[in-house]
């Protein structure tokens, strides 16, 4: 617990509870995710951030340039309604212990969003999505939980993963690759025509696909449904990256090293003393800088 949550906490969260769109709890969406995965054969769980939705807006972001058919097929996903088919997305977030600039905070341009996504969908009703930030957010402050979800529902089953990030690592994280397709590690849409067709040859042979290519991620778990197959669909998130040592969000930068602790003994690396002096130094750092911004 930390000052900042402290002194939030004394008062109403009034925006979240007012918010037509909002996002459950990280540790609700893990359980109500496991929840799916316990009971249905057929289950879904596709994330939109920031970038997905200026995509849809006719942007395009610093990884994925935009497009009319990139617009239109992920417009389309984020249409699907399903109760197995579960959306991850930035909005609202309810007061959470974690609550930390660059780990757990909203989008800058979440305003922007929300109100492009409240004209274009029109909702009827006030819009709980499941929690965008769940999987990396819970890898910081509770890696035990994470492992555990690894360990019973990723790394036993036979598995397809599709992105940009190599095998080796991959396997790290997430147990025995049966089928590997790769994608550039940005703006993979532009050649899904290159590599979809390995999706489509390959998907009968897995029971779960892990899809790690951006926001074209999205647009493999939207063909997936509309196709009819009845597998799990898994993005987690850019955990992955941090096994491979990329620093692609501000995350990884703070504290990436704590996703090690999501591997078996025998895949986690040696780390020198001057490592892991650097690593104590940044969660002795990480953790005064949480009490306050």
């Amino acid at each position: 617990m930390t000052l900042k949550y402290l002194i939030k906490s004394f008062s109403e969260d009034t925006e979240y509870q007012n918010a037509e769109l909002k996002i459950k709890s990280c540790e609700e969406s893990l359980y109500y995710l496991k929840k799916r995965l316990d009971s249905s054969s057929r289950v879904f769980f596709s994330r939109f951030g920031d970038g997905e939705f200026l995509l849809m807006m006719g942007e395009s972001t610093r990884n994925h340039i935009g497009s009319p058919a990139y617009k239109k097929e992920l417009l389309e996903a984020f249409k699907i309604d399903n109760p197995d088919y579960l959306i991850a997305a930035p909005f609202h977030p309810p007061l959470e212990k974690s609550i930390s600039k660059g780990v757990y905070e909203p989008f800058g341009a979440n305003k922007k969003i929300e109100s492009f996504i409240s004209e274009e969908f029109n909702f009827n009703e006030k819009k709980v999505f499941e929690n965008h930030f769940f999987f990396s957010t819970l890898t910081v402050f509770q890696p035990k939980k994470i492992k555990s979800f690894l360990d019973k529902y990723i790394r036993p089953k036979k598995k397809m993963f599709i992105g940009g990030v190599p095998k080796s690592s991959a396997e790290k994280l997430y147990g025995k690759i049966d089928i590997y397709v790769e994608t550039p590690r940005k703006n993979a849409y532009s050649t899904i025509d290159d590599w979809w067709p390995s999706v489509e040859k390959n998907v009968k042979e897995v029971d779960l696909i892990i899809t790690s290519a951006g926001a074209a991620s999205n647009v493999v778990a939207k063909r997936l449904w509309n196709q009819g197959y009845n597998k799990h669909v898994l993005d987690l998130g850019s955990v992955i990256d941090a096994i491979d040592r990329k620093t692609s969000r501000t995350w990884i930068r703070l504290k990436g090293h704590s996703v090690f602790k999501l591997l078996d003994k025998k895949d986690r690396p040696e780390f020198s003393k001057t490592e892991k002096t650097k690593f104590l130094a940044k969660d002795i750092k990480f953790f005064l800088r949480k009490q306050f911004i």
